[in-house]
């Protein structure tokens, strides 16, 4: 078992998804994007290779953890920037595509499927912090992404908390992972003793 640690950009950070948020009732903690990645509030969340490509969704294996923290910043009005816990999933399927990982969930009984399945539909882009031309940028962006990398991992979630997650301090990092904050342009590998640690702040 592999412990991942990675980072995502909320609804909550920018004004734009603070309007959205208001407008369409959803939960601050949400993915930012019209592809949310993961969907955290799907029953069984799935992580594609849509954001990261090779770095995270090709390398991950059934049983293996990944940890969702926000990125770094004033979440909250907060006066010191900071990460939030927001998510811990476990993998407990590997589907070498998109079409592959539709078919598990549709089986099941699940619908409608994970925003980051590219099968399903797209979000409204007035429902992300994205414009409207960015939004049909990402799309077409992630459509290509989908069919070089296409692999679908499907989670089932061990934490979750999208309303009020808990903040981590610099402070906390160095004594969690004995430096100020982790890299967030790439994922992180925790120790079973450092995962623990984080644990403490569910």
């Amino acid at each position: 078992m592999t412990i991942h640690l990675v980072t995502y950009y909320p609804m909550i950070l920018k004004a734009r998804g603070r309007k959205a948020i208001k407008k369409y009732q959803l939960k601050p903690y949400i993915d930012h994007s019209i592809r949310r990645e993961p969907n955290f509030d799907h029953d069984y969340p799935g992580i594609s290779a849509l954001c990261r490509k090779s770095k995270l969704a090709p390398k991950l294996k059934i049983g293996d953890i990944v940890v969702y923290i926000t990125v770094k910043g004033k979440h909250e009005r907060d006066t010191e920037r900071h990460h939030r816990l927001v998510a811990v999933l476990k993998v407990i399927e590997v589907c070498r595509d998109h079409e592959t990982a539709a078919w598990w969930y549709q089986s099941r009984g699940y619908s409608p499927l994970p925003t980051n399945c590219i099968i399903s539909k797209s979000l409204q882009w007035d429902q992300t912090t994205l414009t409207e031309e960015q939004a049909e940028e990402a799309e077409a962006d992630y459509i290509k992404t989908a069919n070089h990398w296409p692999n679908y991992i499907i989670c089932e979630k061990v934490h979750m908390n999208l309303e009020t997650p808990r903040a981590i301090y610099e402070n906390d990092w160095l004594s969690i992972i004995g430096r100020p904050t982790p890299n967030t342009l790439n994922k992180v590998n925790l120790t079973p003793e450092q995962y623990k640690q984080l644990c403490s702040f569910f």
